[in-house]
């Protein structure tokens, strides 16, 4: 029986060690990155989450007093007291109300979704989903 021992490997060893090392110190960097590039996203999800549910709010707001407007507008021309061109304008502002409603909502979903895929994942929607 016999035992071998290199007396001098070059610095191999060594070598090896800085290498596991350097690509160690690489993979924490990575992970690092990706860590704030997902609170990032998370954080962007959030506030234009918050941003839709305000333009919501607004946009509600926007429409009910856009009805409110078309009503009194319309009873004023039935009376003679505005001609068709205030009626049709007040027509058009509740119908722009209304788009901005309908985008509002639409705003408000995407942005729910994104939100949930910034966490990762959604719960299944109820079968009515309450708008806030």
């Amino acid at each position: 029986m016999s035992l071998r021992v290199p007396l001098f490997a070059g610095y191999a060893d060594r070598a090896a060690v800085h290498r596991a090392e350097a690509e160690l110190d690489s993979a924490r960097a990575n992970v690092e990155d990706l860590r704030s590039q997902i609170e990032l996203q998370v954080w962007q999800a959030y506030q234009n989450l918050r941003t839709a549910v305000a333009m919501l709010d607004s946009s509600t707001a926007q429409l009910k007093s856009a009805r409110q407007a078309a009503e009194v507008t319309q009873a004023r021309y039935k009376g003679g007291l505005a001609t068709i061109l205030d009626l049709l304008s007040a027509q058009t502002t509740l119908a722009n109300a209304r788009v901005q409603q309908v985008q509002a909502r639409l705003d408000w979903a995407a942005g729910r979704a994104a939100l949930g895929h910034a966490v990762g994942g959604l719960k299944p929607p109820a079968e009515t989903t309450e708008l806030p």
